[in-house]
């Protein structure tokens, strides 16, 4: 599973085309939705640190 591995799972979304697989999770109506996040969140100044981590929290705080 995707987001067994955090570091991977953060490193996707740091990543300008794994930014749209990370993407598509946050805005699917699964279970895993909240890990996703979760797992944004609780890395935020790593995700702020880079051009598509910035644009993945703005559109978890527009779907929150």
């Amino acid at each position: 599973m995707l987001l067994t591995d955090s570091k991977q799972f953060l490193a996707l979304a740091d990543h300008e085309c794994g930014m749209h697989v990370v993407r598509a999770i946050i805005r699917s109506n699964t279970e895993i939705v909240q890990r996703a996040k979760g797992l944004l969140l609780t890395n935020i100044q790593q995700m702020k640190s880079s051009k598509y981590g910035k644009r993945l929290l703005d559109e978890v705080a527009l779907i929150s």
